[in-house]
This record gives structure tokens, C-alpha cells and sequence, in this order.
């Protein structure tokens, strides 16, 4: 049978119908590999993935499976209907004799898609999920399904790129729109869409698990898995296992602590001027902050020494504690306000604990009556120039020595960045270039993984997920396991470190700032003078343990501000929610958060991203989750072998404001008319 790979070429596959089972019966390997002696897994890769529609039946939209095809040990084999996937299990299940010590590992991309329809054909007696619908693997007596995309971290195209397979996702080849029954009969470039998808995850992960010297009993589930291998074998290297294994629970934080922590982490603070929203601004230059997290990690000082509660009698106390300890608490405010044409509200509505008749920006307090807030040192000090208030309590606080992040976790940060720089701009190395990239900017990911996950539950009858909170036995549990060695709160003050040096620039140029986004700032009319001064900033960051050389011999210095190009035109509606020009362009990008980039397209001129304005080209999809038993599903005189499923269907997005938004856009607007008299 001849199909088409990614690059439009056709060539003979190896790929066989469910009827032809027999014929590679005598090709697959058996060979076991032991996780441990209860959990044998079969030593084949193996990738499903299924194509399906969506009809509206009533109010309801039913998704329903048309085709599926595995990949078994380099052998494609496709199906169009439930009993034929059934069969092909059975077929596994007696080729290698399966049972629930000997299992066989399925690989899904993205399996909490396909985890919605195959889970009323099987018995799941194991469902790990990171959140509800976010299934990472599922298991029952003969199989163990798990997520490539939470193992890559990218979609499959990317993810097959970046591994090098020789077959290629195919692109374009498949229209969505068109409704598709498991009778219709599919082109040959149709046919060819579903042999890549599987064979092409086959090969990344053969790739994937040659290039890391893996098994499938080794290989981490997800992307971050490996990077936290690195830093775990670096900290609990032969030598320093014992010591820093007691550094690890000298800083064991309980749950009350830990409560404090997750109530004081924010990510990064993005938003927008709101004397600058709605307007087309010109000459706007960006600028980023290179490796911000990574910056933070290896060269800024965190809380080293175990917690320790504090009373605060007298907020001054707190100065006494400033220089030499990190501290946390909740603050409360009376009569808070943002100081007069400051850029940034930095305090978060949805962060804060308590709040009392407040007016907002886009999220963010202008104002209130009243408000409690869980607060590091760091955010304190930023809303303390940000705001004025007439009060500041505190009952206590928690207090922390600072210290240096351990060595052994820096110095891996340095390693991939240093491999990183080295590779920058080699062609051949291009795909160790964004290996290193990729697991730079995991490490803050590890740190801000809540070490109190809330237990999620998955009812194989109902379909439903449910949510237990976690408790102190899973925090001790979390203490306990020789495995771990991040702390939470280190998470917590890198990106509040971050912050602050995001806020350091936005204050530096308030009266011009447009936007800011986590590390990144974009600034109008800036001159000779202040590009200097933002010279003078990085002066004070380069040090020589955090700049390494490319190639060329040119530097790169982690934490630095880089000129990130100069927009002709520039206008923004709020926070993740801009469109510009780009200089000596005369295309139109966009970044709305939940919209397509193909949604610049659709605008014709800066006037035209406007509140109000329709994307009919958006990308965006609506997931409905259906619980169906299996039953039988008639289209066109066809039966259907049907049960759960997903739903989808397209939506349009229409750019908005809040009415809050509106009012003080117009009241700036009003007040602008006035001075002008």
C-alpha cells in the first residue's frame, strides 16, 4: 500500500488491516524487561492514536470514532470500528501473553483526548491524572496507556521534528470539517496522515529512548522527568548524599506552611498600561530578560533555614528581619489605592485572601476599602511604592535565613545553558540546542510543582473526576520518599524575584511602559539616553559565572535585558491581548491568550483590533464530555459501535473588555480632553 509522508513523497509501508493480524504474528519480538518483580512490561514500543467527528444530535454534540491505527514494533496496523479495536487487544493479549504483572505499554498523544472514548471499553483499575481530563497514564489488567505529549512537551509535529524520525507528521491532510463515518472510504493521503502519526511517534520515541539510554521501565512520564534526574543525580551524588539529605529535611515546611506558601505564589506579572490601552502607539521598542527563572535560581538568594513563625507587634520589626531573612505572612491593607499615574497595580484580585469594595484593572486592585493578601518580602516592598494606604497589619510572619540555591542544583543549570550557548546557531546541533533550552527552563518548572498534590480520583461507572485535598500524611509522604529533593517555597521566590526585577524596569520608564509580560517590557519614545541606562542595569548583572560564548566568541549573560526588536505600531486591549507591526513589516501579529495566530490575518489595520471585534478564524475549539455507556450511535442507515466520547465544535472569539475596563478608559479619556483645555 503506498502513502505519503511528510515532505509529499510517496513510499510502500509496512502497514496491515485488522484481517491481517496473522501475517506479523511470527515478526514481534517478546522480550520482558522488569520494573520490579510484581511489574513486568513487554520490551516493544507502541503508539494509538484515533481519528473521529462530531455531530449535533438536539443540543448535544456527540464525537465518534471513524479509524484508529497502532504501531506496534515498527508494524502499522489500522481499524475503523470499536470491535475491530477489540480485537486487535485480544491479539496483543495472546501474543505475549499478557496479564497484570506483564503489561504493554501504549503510547497516546495527548491520551486524555483518546482516554474519553476508549475508557468504557476497558477496566481501569489505575487512573493517574494532573488535574480532571489531564490524564497522564491510565492502566488496567494487560495494558498501561500513557501521554507522549506530557513525555515531549510539545505538540507531535514538533515532537518528531525535534527527535529527527524519518517519517514526518503529515500536515494539512486530514480536513476536520468534513464528517467521516468508519464506512467512508479514506484517500490515499488520508490513509497516509494516519500511518505517519503512528509510526512517526514509534520512531521519536525509539529516538527518545536511544538517546537517553533508556527502557521503558526507565523512561520518566513526563518532560520535566528527565531534567529532574540530572538535578537528582547531581544533588544526591556519591560524597554529598547524606548532607544535602539532611538539608532536604532540615527545610520540611507542614501543612499550615505550606498553606501560606501556595497562597503567596503568583507566576509572572503581566499587564497593560491602562493610560495606554486602546490606544495605537508608535515607535515601541521590547525588551527581554534573558533566562529570567534560570537567573533568579543561580545568582539571587532564597530562604535557606527552616521556617520559623515570628510575632509582629509592630510592622517596623519587619526591618529588622529584611537583610537577612526571607519572610512570608498575610498583610492586611485599609484604604489602599494606587499611587497617582503608576503603571503597574501590581496586587492580584484573585490573590487576595480577604477584599472589600475594591475597583480593579483588568484583574488587578486600583483600590479598595480593605484587603488581605499572603505576601514574600519581595511583593511587599513593590506594593508598598506602588500603593497608598492609610494602615499595615500583620499578626505574624514566617522567617527564613537567606542562602544561595545548593550548588549542585546550580551548576546543572549552568551546564545546560553553557551547552546551550555553545550550540547557538550551529545548524547541525540545532536539535541539542533546544534540548538544553527546553530542560533550562524546566528546572523553575520542578520547584513550583505543588509537593501537596490534591488527590484526583477517576469512577470507571460514572466518568467523573474528583478532587481530594491533600494532607499532612501526603506532605510527610512527599518528606519521606529518597526520590524528592526540591523545595516549594524555592519555587515560590523565583518568580516573586522575578517580579521584582520585571518591576524594576517597568518603574524605571512608567510614564512610557505599554505592556510587560513576566520578562519582558515594551516602552515608547526611548532615548539615547535611556537605552544607557538600561546598559548600566546589565553592567550590574554580567558576572563571569553567568556568561558564557556562543561560537562567535559573542557573550550571552543570563538575566540580561535584550533589545527584542522595535514595532512600528503597537496597541493593546489588556493583558495577553496585543497587536503590532513589526518595523519595516507591514503584516499584522497578534497575542491574545486562547487565539490562533492565523487570527492576525483577519485584521486589516490597527483600528481594526478593536473591543468588539470577531476572529472567525480563531482555532478555537469547545470540548463537550459525554459519559455515554456503549451503545449503538445510526447515521445515514449506519449502526455505530459507539461510548464516551468528546464533542467538538468550533467557536468564534469576539475581543472584549470588562465594563470596569471601559468606565476608566473613558474617565483617563475625559480627564485628557480637560487638560487640553
Amino acid at each position: 500500500m503506498l502513502f505519503r509522508n511528510s515532505d509529499h513523497s510517496l513510499v510502500r509501508s509496512n502497514a496491515y488491516n485488522t484481517d491481517d493480524l496473522e501475517l506479523i504474528k511470527g515478526k514481534l519480538i517478546k522480550k520482558l524487561i522488569k520494573k520490579d518483580q510484581l511489574d513486568k512490561f513487554i520490551n516493544v514500543i507502541c503508539t494509538f492514536d484515533i481519528e473521529t467527528s462530531t455531530i449535533k444530535i438536539g443540543e448535544k454534540h456527540e464525537g465518534f470514532m471513524y479509524c484508529f491505527q497502532f504501531c506496534i514494533d515498527g508494524y502499522v496496523i489500522f481499524g475503523r470500528t470499536w470491535e475491530e479495536y477489540l480485537k486487535v487487544l485480544e491479539f496483543f493479549k495472546e501474543i505475549y501473553e499478557l496479564n497484570w504483572k506483564k503489561r504493554l505499554i501504549i503510547y497516546v498523544h495527548n491520551l486524555s483526548y483518546e482516554f474519553q472514548f476508549i475508557y468504557r471499553f476497558h477496566k481501569f483499575k489505575k487512573v493517574f491524572s494532573l488535574q480532571p481530563h489531564k490524564v497522564l497514564y491510565a492502566q488496567d489488567d494487560f495494558f498501561q496507556f500513557r501521554c507522549s505529549y506530557l513525555l515531549s512537551n510539545m505538540n507531535l509535529e514538533k515532537f518528531l521534528e525535534n527527535e529527527k524520525t524519518y517519517t514526518r507528521k503529515g500536515v494539512d491532510d486530514l480536513d476536520y470539517s468534513v464528517v467521516r463515518t468508519p464506512s467512508t472510504r479514506l484517500t490515499e493521503i488520508e490513509n497516509g496522515y494516519r500511518y505517519s502519526d503512528v509510526r512517526g511517534l514509534y520512531e521519536a520515541i525509539y529516538n527518545l529512548l536511544k538517546e537517553n539510554e533508556d527502557d521503558l521501565s526507565t523512561i520518566p512520564l513526563t518532560s520535566t522527568g528527565y531534567v529532574r534526574r540530572d538535578c537528582r543525580n547531581s544533588y544526591y551524588a556519591d560524597g554529598i548524599k547524606k548532607k544535602n539529605r539532611k538539608l532536604f529535611k532540615k527545610l520540611r515546611i507542614d501543612k499550615e506552611k505550606y498553606k501560606l506558601l501556595k497562597n503567596a505564589f503568583r507566576g509572572g506579572d503581566t499587564g497593560s498600561n491602562r493610560f495606554y490601552t486602546n490606544q495605537v502607539i508608535k515607535n515601541v521598542k521590547s525588551f527581554d530578560i534573558t533566562s529570567s527563572y534560570p537567573y533568579q535560581m543561580t545568582l539571587r538568594a532564597f530562604p535557606m533555614s527552616p521556617f520559623e513563625w515570628v510575632r509582629i507587634d509592630d510592622i517596623k520589626q519587619l526591618y529588622d528581619y529584611v537583610n537577612d531573612y526571607c519572610f512570608l505572612g498575610y498583610f492586611t491593607f485599609l484604604d489602599i489605592r494606587i499611587k497617582r499615574d503608576v503603571a503597574d497595580p501590581y496586587i492580584s484580585f484573585s490573590k487576595c485572601v480577604e477584599i472589600n469594595s475594591s475597583m480593579c484593572w483588568n484583574g488587578r486592585v486600583l483600590k479598595a476599602e480593605s484587603l488581605t493578601i499572603a505576601l514574600t518580602e519581595i511583593d511587599l516592598s513593590i506594593i508598598c511604592d506602588h500603593y497608598d494606604f492609610k494602615f499595615l497589619y500583620t499578626k505574624e510572619v514566617m522567617v527564613s535565613k537567606r542562602g544561595f540555591l545548593p550548588k549542585e542544583i546550580v551548576n546543572v543549570m549552568y551546564d545546560y545553558y553553557r551547552k546551550k550557548t555553545e550550540l547557538k546557531g550551529i545548524e547541525k546541533y540545532e536539535y541539542e540546542y533546544f534540548k538544553s533550552k527546553n530542560k533550562i527552563n524546566s528546572i523553575y518548572g520542578m520547584c513550583a510543582t505543588n509537593i501537596l498534590r490534591n488527590k484526583i480520583t477517576f469512577n470507571n461507572e460514572t466518568g467523573e473526576f474528583t478532587v481530594n485535598d491533600g494532607d499532612q500524611k501526603s506532605l510527610d509522604k512527599y518528606y519521606k520518599s529518597p526520590r524528592n529533593f526540591l523545595q516549594y517555597q524555592w519555587g515560590v521566590y523565583v518568580t516573586s524575584l522575578a517580579r521584582y526585577q520585571l518591576s524594576l524596569m517597568i518603574d524605571l520608564f512608567n510614564d512610557r511602559v505599554i505592556y510587560w509580560d513576566t520578562d519582558s517590557v515594551k516602552v515608547k519614545d526611548l532615548s539615547s539616553a535611556d537605552i544607557e541606562k538600561i546598559e548600566d542595569i546589565n553592567r550590574m548583572i554580567a558576572k563571569p559565572v553567568n556568561t558564557f560564548f556562543d561560537i562567535n566568541k559573542k557573550s550571552h549573560t543570563l538575566g540580561m535585558w535584550e533589545n527584542d526588536g522595535t514595532y512600528s505600531e503597537f496597541k493593546t486591549l489588556g493583558a495577553k491581548k496585543y497587536c503590532y507591526k513589526k518595523e519595516g513589516d507591514d503584516k499584522f501579529f497578534i497575542t491574545v491568550a486562547g487565539l490562533s495566530k492565523k487570527g492576525g490575518d483577519e485584521i486589516e489595520s490597527m483600528e481594526d483590533f478593536r473591543i468588539g471585534k470577531i476572529f472567525y478564524n480563531s482555532g478555537r475549539q469547545t470540548a463537550e464530555y459525554n459519559n455515554d455507556h456503549i451503545h449503538i450511535l445510526e447515521i445515514n442507515d449506519e449502526k455505530i459501535l459507539t461510548a464516551s466520547n468528546i464533542g467538538l465544535y468550533q467557536n468564534t472569539y469576539t475581543l472584549g473588555m470588562t465594563d470596569t475596563m471601559i468606565e476608566i478608559l473613558d474617565s483617563i479619556f475625559i480627564k485628557r480632553k480637560e487638560r487640553k483645555k
